[in-house]
Formats: C-alpha cells, sequence, structure tokens
C-alpha cells in the first residue's frame, strides 16, 4: 500500500504539477517558520532567522531536483509549453519573493533551473 501511494505522489515524466504543487507546500513551510518559529527561537534576532534558513536550504534542493526533472522532461517532451512557462514563472516568483535578499544569493545572478 505505501509503495503505491508514493508513486501516484511523487513526480512524473507526464506532468509538472507535481513541482508546481510542492513549491507551494515550500511557500507554506516557509512562512510558517518566518511566522510561528522564527519568533518563538529568536532570542537574539540578527543571528537566527529560521525562515530565511529554510528558504536558502529548500531553494538549494528545490533547484537541483527540478534540473534533474526537467532534463528528463526534455526527453520524453510529454508536457505543454505552458506547462512549462506556468512552472517558470512560479519558480521565478518564489525566488523572488523568498531567495534573492538572502545574502548568499543578494549579489548573484539568479539560477534558474534550466
Amino acid at each position: 500500500m505505501f509503495e503505491s501511494c508514493c508513486e501516484d505522489g511523487g513526480p512524473s515524466a507526464d506532468s509538472v504539477n507535481f513541482w508546481f504543487d510542492f513549491l507551494d507546500y515550500m511557500m507554506r513551510v516557509i512562512e510558517d517558520d518566518k511566522n510561528i518559529y522564527t519568533p518563538v527561537l529568536n532570542q537574539f534576532p540578527q543571528e537566527l532567522s529560521v525562515g530565511n534558513l529554510s528558504a536558502a536550504t529548500l531553494w538549494q534542493l528545490y533547484k537541483t531536483d527540478l534540473q534533474m526533472a526537467l532534463e528528463e522532461h526534455a526527453q520524453t517532451k510529454k508536457c505543454s509549453t505552458p506547462e512549462y512557462m506556468n512552472l517558470y514563472f512560479k519558480v521565478k516568483g518564489f525566488y523572488f519573493k523568498y531567495v534573492a535578499d538572502l545574502p548568499q544569493y543578494k549579489d548573484s545572478i539568479p539560477e534558474f533551473p534550466a
């Protein structure tokens, strides 16, 4: 039973919906980290921002996984161009909302998965 659940919910070569939905999930996690955990854990505001740490870590892992998935998609080409464009704009919006102002990304050119 567990194996079939994992197969149904994960990424597939037929659609980019998983990556779109996963990005929504990441946004909710980062917002929770910023609004709930950071104020509780942050005795010294300059030293710890759980939301920023969360955004940096999730972005690094997400862009790596998405790049591999898009390389696989490029070989099969089962998705339509509008699906890819919608995902691109969603990823770009995420980057500029949560990642662009982080110290490690502030002076760099955005690396959107190609």
